[in-house]
């Protein structure tokens, strides 16, 4: 079986420091705009695919 690229984050040891919240959150905008985005262009190829004109 094939490992995979996801690995859980283990919570922060005692006296290690976690990144920014700012950073997280960050983090969390690019990929949620990254998701809509990869969305949108699939829907638009596949209206464009079945020439659908609306």
């Amino acid at each position: 079986m094939a490992k995979s690229p996801f690995r859980p984050v283990e919570p922060p040891k005692k006296g290690e420091v976690q990144a920014p919240l700012a950073k997280r959150l960050g983090w969390l905008i690019v990929m949620m705009v990254a998701g809509v985005t990869v969305v949108a262009g699939v829907a638009y190829a596949l209206r464009k695919l079945l020439f659908l004109h609306i």
